[in-house]
C-alpha cells in the first residue's frame, strides 16, 4: 500500500475556506480551525520576534521546527518568546503563551478528529 500526503497552504476568505469544490472521496482532509501562524510547537504557539517581524525580513526561519498552528488575531505578542528552546519544557513557560487550536479532519464532509498535529 502507498501513503501519499498532499498539503495545501490556503487563506481564509471572509471566515470562509474552500479546498476544492468537490470532497476528497474516503480521504482525510485535515485543515486549522482558525488563523493560522507559525509556532516552534504543534499545540502552543511559540516564536521568536526575528521570525515573525517584517521589518527584520522574517528571518530566524533556520532555528529550531515549524508547525503552522491555529491562532486568534491579536495574540502574536503573547506568542513571543526571549529565551531558548530548552524553557519549552517546563510547563510554566508553555503556559505564559497561547494554547494553539486544534486542526479539524474531515472525511467525506464528516468532521472525524480534533486534534493539534497528524
Amino acid at each position: 500500500m502507498i501513503w501519499i500526503k498532499i498539503v495545501f497552504c490556503v487563506c481564509i476568505e471572509n471566515d470562509t475556506i474552500s479546498v476544492s469544490e468537490k470532497p476528497f472521496i474516503d480521504e482525510g482532509v485535515w485543515g486549522q480551525s482558525t488563523f493560522s501562524f507559525p509556532s516552534f510547537l504543534p499545540d502552543y504557539r511559540i516564536t521568536y520576534f526575528a521570525r515573525s517581524t517584517p521589518i527584520i525580513g522574517g528571518i530566524g526561519w533556520d532555528v529550531g521546527k515549524t508547525y503552522m498552528v491555529g491562532g486568534n488575531k491579536g495574540e502574536g505578542y503573547d506568542a513571543i518568546h526571549g529565551g531558548s528552546q530548552q524553557e519549552f519544557k517546563n510547563q510554566e513557560v508553555l503556559e505564559a503563551h497561547p494554547k494553539a487550536k486544534p486542526m479539524h479532519c474531515f472525511k467525506n464532509g464528516t468532521k472525524v478528529r480534533t486534534t493539534h498535529h497528524f
